[in-house]
């Protein structure tokens, strides 16, 4: 329960088997705090090495706070039966999808159409499978990977998750064993 960000992604988290995001969080704000704390004392020339570093920690944070994210939209749109239902498919849509535009503007472009505007019409799960795999092909723009949002506990019409071999300029696949 409770109505926390930590909470939440905890609930969303148990309906799939990827990584406890939760964990990762509080160890990577921690190091970030260690870090901003060694920053203050530290000699001038000493503090670029150390914002590098607290920098290195944001990202992370602000990749792992993706993966609910994702999680959550895919989770609202296995059941489309009523507007409600649909309306969290939006919300999440519109708070998952944005970074894509910044390295695929037509994929994108797609999503935002199926997640955002289409969804409202159409109330079949179904019609939302190319649209996870298209989803899961940019997987590489949100700083993520089919490893971290992991297999569904639920019903996912479409199959596995399969991260893509894409290169896309300044985009690197999340998993170190991706990029060999």
């Amino acid at each position: 329960g409770g109505g926390s960000l930590y909470a939440w992604a905890k609930d969303i988290g148990s309906k799939f088997t990827g990584q406890d995001v939760n964990a990762q969080i509080v160890q990577s704000l921690k190091s970030l705090q260690i870090n901003l704390q060694s920053c203050f004392v530290a000699p001038e020339e000493e503090t670029y090495d150390i914002a590098a570093n607290m920098r290195a920690d944001a990202d992370s944070i602000t990749r792992l706070m993706t993966v609910p994210l994702v999680q959550s939209l895919l989770w609202h749109s296995t059941s489309l039966g009523d507007a409600n239902k649909r309306n969290f498919v939006v919300l999440y849509g519109l708070m998952a999808l944005p970074p894509i535009i910044v390295c695929d503007d037509y994929a994108f472009s797609d999503l935002y159409d199926d997640y955002v505007v289409n969804v409202r019409n159409d109330a079949t799960p179904a019609s939302l499978t190319a649209a996870r795999k298209k989803l899961e092909s940019r997987y590489t723009c949100l700083g993520i990977d089919c490893n971290m949002v992991g297999e569904a506990n639920f019903a996912l019409p479409g199959g596995a998750c399969v991260d893509p071999q894409l290169d896309i300029h300044g985009y690197v696949v999340a998993n170190q064993e991706l990029r060999e």
